[in-house]
C-alpha cells in the first residue's frame, strides 16, 4: 500500500509542477505582449500630462492584469488610485487590444508589469 501512496503522490506533485511551469510560460508571453506596447504606454503618460500631476520627470507605474480563458481582461489595476483618469483609461484601452494567449477553461493568469516612463 505504501508504494502506491509514494506514486500517487509523486504524480500529484508532478502535475502541479507542470501546471505551475505552463502558466510561468503563459505569463512570460503575456509579459511580453504588454512589454512590447511600452513605446504607446509612454504616449498616455505624456498626453495625460502624468508628470506634471506628480511633478517628476519619471513615473513607475504597476500594472496588474487578470486574464481569462476568454483570452480578456477579467481585471485591470494600476498601483495607485491616483493617476490621472485618462491615463488609466488609454493605458487599458491599449492592453485590452492586446490577443492574449489561450488559457485553459476557467483558469486566470495573473500578471504584473512595471514600467518607469521618462519625461523627455
Amino acid at each position: 500500500m505504501k508504494p502506491m501512496k509514494i506514486i500517487v503522490l509523486l504524480f500529484l506533485t508532478s502535475c502541479s509542477l507542470f501546471m505551475s511551469q505552463r502558466e510561468r510560460l503563459i505569463q512570460t508571453e503575456i509579459i511580453s505582449k504588454i512589454s512590447a506596447k511600452a513605446p504607446l504606454l509612454a504616449k498616455c503618460a505624456k498626453q495625460s500630462q502624468l508628470f506634471e500631476k506628480f511633478q517628476q520627470d519619471r513615473v513607475r507605474v504597476v500594472m496588474t492584469l487578470t486574464i481569462n480563458s476568454d483570452q480578456q481582461i477579467e481585471r485591470f489595476s494600476l498601483d495607485r488610485t491616483d493617476y490621472p483618469e485618462d491615463f488609466s483609461n488609454c493605458a487599458f484601452q491599449i492592453v485590452d487590444l492586446i490577443a492574449y494567449p489561450s488559457i485553459e477553461n476557467h483558469e486566470l493568469i495573473k500578471v504584473e508589469q512595471p514600467f518607469i516612463f521618462s519625461k523627455k
